[in-house]
């Protein structure tokens, strides 16, 4: 097995918390109701194959899985080999969507204490560097080495989403500054730097991708590519966004699917072209088909 190289602190930003809570939150299930709910999607999911062992004394196994395409949730069950007896308990139920392939340079891994789940650091070529949760760890945590170059799959819930504002900033300092205040100072000999105060610029046309204090949540400013057609994640009428986050095109940048309750946008109905900005939870996962559902009495993963 392939050594994994693990960086835990340097790359990530914001704090690392190890729950998967907000999921329920963003599905507006109450807590009195997630018994319930549980209960119904464990009667109506499939079994899936084993995962391979890890090197320790934990394996890792997939029990089930409930397959609503291109969204599905699955149930981890961790098993405890220990004084010849084994134990199972439910580690983690996790929603996994199709994602969009971008290719990353893996910077850091902080793999959760369930071994289950772990968040990734990686970066684009002269790009900005990102966080996302990896809910298949456990069995992609190989895929994860630190500075190699990987395919990632990102997908993303928006928990807040809104037309985007613009703005016009003002900038006195900075880079952007230094670059127009030497273009200004070459195209007009005998000005000086008094006669460039500030430049302004306008948010129309911007895409933006900032840390929102807990790791794999960001704010964003992005554009949206496409308006994909989504079937209603059970009674809940969903939009699958194919969004800019960084750039102007997908090339070399960052690009998601972005998933929105309908509910949550109120009376805006996402058009491409259109910026969109608010908070969204980003998430990775180095396999293509996230889905799993039935095909002539087999189960595809």
């Amino acid at each position: 097995m392939k050594k994994k190289h693990i960086q835990k602190e340097s790359y990530f930003e914001g704090e690392k918390e190890e729950a998967l809570g907000d999921l329920w939150v963003w599905l507006g299930i109450p807590t009195e109701d997630l018994p319930h709910c549980i209960n119904y999607i464990a009667e109506n999911a499939l079994p899936l194959p084993l995962a391979k062992k890890d090197s320790g004394q934990q394996s890792h196994k997939i029990s089930q899985v409930y397959p609503r395409w291109p969204v599905d949730i699955r149930f981890l069950l961790t098993t405890t080999h220990k004084h010849n007896k084994e134990t199972c308990q439910l580690s983690s139920f996790c929603i996994l969507m199709k994602g969009y392939p971008n290719s990353l340079q893996i910077n850091g891994v902080y793999p959760w204490k369930s071994g289950v789940e772990g968040y990734v650091s990686a970066s684009l070529e002269d790009g900005p560097s990102m966080d996302f949760l990896a809910p298949l760890f456990y069995r992609e945590g190989n895929d994860y080495d630190i500075n190699l170059w990987v395919t990632v799959y990102l997908s993303a819930l928006a928990l807040e989403i809104q037309p985007a504002k613009e703005e016009v900033l003002t900038f006195s300092e900075g880079e952007l500054y230094e670059i127009e205040l030497k273009d200004f100072l070459q195209t007009n000999p005998g000005k000086t730097k008094k006669d460039f105060p500030h430049i302004t610029v306008s948010t129309k046309n911007m895409t933006a991708f900032l840390p929102a204090g807990i790791t794999s949540i960001y704010k964003y400013r992005a554009k949206i590519l496409k308006v994909l057609p989504m079937d209603p994640f059970e009674d809940i009428e969903m939009f699958n966004l194919l969004v800019l986050l960084t750039g102007e095109t997908p090339k070399n940048s960052l690009t998601v699917h972005l998933y929105v309750k309908k509910s949550d946008v109120h009376k805006y109905t996402p058009k491409e072209g259109d910026f969109i900005e608010g908070i969204l939870w980003m998430f990775g996962t180095t396999h293509f088909m996230t889905g799993a559902f039935p095909t002539s009495n087999s189960i595809v993963e």
